[in-house]
């Protein structure tokens, strides 16, 4: 009688089946980081735009190239101290936008804030009460693995009536 050895045999299968599951594992990993950044980006815009609603005096920002009002750089900025900008519309400060709002960002956060009137224009001069004030904040994100491309740039967005 002949008895069979299989041991190579589950080695082999197990090392197939565990790159599988590994890369299942990370790319469950990367989804999940994305999502996280998406969602800190949907809480900055939602914030931004809670503050430049109840701002007086709230203009647009007209220019078209680019199409962004603030870059704030993250990169740099210590939120350990105490201290920052008046979070005003006008008067953002990268410790505002970084250290309340992105605290997970470590690069250039850029925010775009676009006001249109009631019957959906874009409105050139002072927000007018009743008009949308509709933002958004894009922010950087690296894949920790390079496995999986994700877009290099997340993008939250928000609007609200300005009061």
């Amino acid at each position: 009688m002949h008895i069979q050895n299989n041991k190579g045999q589950t080695l082999v299968e197990t090392a197939l089946i565990l790159i599988f599951l590994m890369l299942v594992i990370i790319g469950i990993m990367e989804f999940g980081r994305a999502m996280y950044f998406k969602n800190t980006a949907n809480n900055a815009a939602r914030g931004i735009a809670r503050i430049a609603v109840v701002t007086p005096n709230l203009t647009a920002n007209t220019s078209t190239s680019p199409d962004v009002d603030y870059t704030a750089n993250c990169g740099s900025v210590d939120c350990s101290s105490a201290g920052g900008g008046s979070i005003l519309f006008g008067t953002l400060t990268d410790k505002d936008v970084c250290c309340r709002f992105a605290t997970i960002v470590k690069g250039p956060v850029d925010i775009d804030i676009d006001i249109y009137d009631q019957t959906g224009n874009a409105r050139s001069g002072n927000a007018q009460t009743g008009d949308t004030v509709y933002v958004s904040v894009t922010i950087p994100f690296e894949s920790l693995t390079r496995l999986i491309t994700i877009s290099p740039t997340l993008v939250g967005e928000a609007s609200m009536r300005y009061e």
